[in-house]
């Protein structure tokens, strides 16, 4: 839920890294949560294991990116820098 407190606060945000799983909501849970304030923002899911949610379906919910633990640094500022640049 702190994910979608900040959001609200911090207009301007280009790109959200939402981890799949996590305590309380999940990632897409949280990203539909975002997508009440702004039906338009942009989001990467990152994951070690997606649990019930497979690839394809998390790409069908808008994400444009999953980042599957582990990955390099590099691997995830390149990608952002170029989905950013879109």
């Amino acid at each position: 839920m702190a994910a979608v407190a900040i959001y609200q606060k911090q207009p301007g945000i280009d790109l959200v890294l939402i981890d799949v799983r996590m305590p309380g909501l999940d990632g897409p849970q949280t990203l539909k949560a975002l997508r009440e304030i702004d039906g338009q923002v942009r989001c990467c899911f990152v994951s070690g294991d997606t649990g019930e949610y497979e690839q394809r379906e998390l790409l069908t919910m808008g994400a444009e990116h999953i980042f599957e633990k582990p990955f390099a640094l590099a691997e995830l500022a390149g990608t952002i820098r170029g989905l950013i640049a879109r």
